[in-house]
């Protein structure tokens, strides 16, 4: 029997003894399956099945059958040229968490092409395309939180970033405005100040705008390449502070598959204390968000084939790990109420862990 997306599911067929829905090549030859009017031989899962029915054969005829139709259905779903495979999920790129039971999301479709989507109660749906947002200039890039009920969406335009707003309550999109190549934004509240984090080929530097300019007695500009360093991904902290991520090394001279730099958590204040580190060095590519009341952050990163998530106290440094596993982990949001955190993990799909 075939399922929708092509899986071939085999079933026992009553009757005769030794008879399922397989089917029976010619004598002495492999099993023959048939899937969607397909036929194809195995003679590896011939040599299976020979093992199986000797091993088990004092068994029972009964418990026999079941255990080859078992095996059968796992094995159609496994064999390739016989079955097509599973339909994968398109893969998830952004995340964003802007109000209690809503997280957004930008999935990659196969056409090339991103999709807004929002999960509501354990269920996703689309909400855009490209082609839905006013104005469009360019694919979706990315997410990030306006306001409570707002999100912001970035479009990478030919040499700039367009930012627009879609509300929850109307379901409307708004423009915001255009900035520089962006990688990543942080707009204050009442929207007259905002940093974006912007990098090409290894070499990441973070670019004041509006108030933010004059906000905040750092240097940015001693953390860009041509000081032989590079920071990204900041994160505005009330009106006072700002936190990023930050590596003293350069990029290497060659392009690399995946990042090697050591990077930490910074503080920025106008407090008068400088810039300051907190928390432990970070291995890979990480990106940053802040738990809600501001006294903690979530760090997500991907190193040597592993993805991993830390929770780190912006007061006394110590971290604790929320999430470790194979694949990628990038792009986290916490939840407005600072008990999950939500980010693309392992195979690019969305994963949501508890934090207390």
């Amino acid at each position: 029997m075939t399922m929708p997306g092509g899986v071939c599911i085999v079933l026992p067929v009553p009757g005769r003894p030794g008879t399922t829905a397989r089917g029976r090549g010619a004598a002495g030859s492999a099993p023959h399956w048939q899937c969607g009017g397909q036929g194809f031989e195995s003679p590896r899962l011939h040599l299976v099945f020979v093992q199986v029915k000797r091993h088990f054969s004092s068994r029972g005829a009964a418990f026999l059958d079941f255990l080859v139709s078992l095996l059968a259905v796992c094995a159609s779903l496994a064999v390739m040229g016989g079955c097509a495979p599973l339909a994968s999920q398109p893969w998830v790129i952004n995340v964003a968490w802007v109000s209690q039971d809503k997280i957004y999301l930008l999935r990659e479709i196969p056409s090339d092409s991103v999709e807004l989507w929002l999960r509501e109660a354990g269920r996703e749906r689309k909400l855009a395309s490209n082609a839905d947002v006013p104005d469009h200039c360019g694919p979706l890039d990315f997410l990030f939180a306006v306001k409570p009920g707002t999100l912001g969406l970035a479009m990478a335009c030919d040499g700039f970033t367009r930012l627009v707003s879609f509300s929850e309550k109307t379901g409307a999109f708004a423009a915001l405005l255009d900035v520089p190549t962006a990688a990543s934004v942080a707009l204050a509240r009442d929207g007259r100040a905002s940093y974006i984090g912007t990098g090409k080929n290894g070499c990441w530097t973070i670019q004041p705008l509006g108030e933010a300019r004059g906000s905040y007695f750092n240097d940015w500009e001693e953390y860009s390449c041509r000081s032989g360093k590079s920071a990204r991904s900041p994160v505005l902290v009330g009106e006072n502070s700002v936190i990023f991520l930050a590596t003293n090394e350069l990029p290497p001279e060659r392009p690399v598959r995946h990042e090697r730099r050591d990077w930490r958590l910074m503080i920025a204040s106008q407090a008068g204390r400088g810039v300051e580190p907190v928390g432990p060095e970070l291995h890979g590519l990480p990106e940053l968000a802040l738990v809600p009341g501001g006294s903690k952050a979530v760090v997500a990163t991907s190193f040597d084939g592993s993805g991993a998530v830390l929770e780190i106290d912006l007061r006394s440094g110590q971290s604790r790990r929320v999430y470790r596993a194979e694949g990628v982990a990038f792009s986290p949001s916490v939840s407005p109420d600072g008990k999950r955190v939500a980010f693309v993990g392992g195979d690019r799909q969305l994963i949501v862990k508890e934090l207390f």
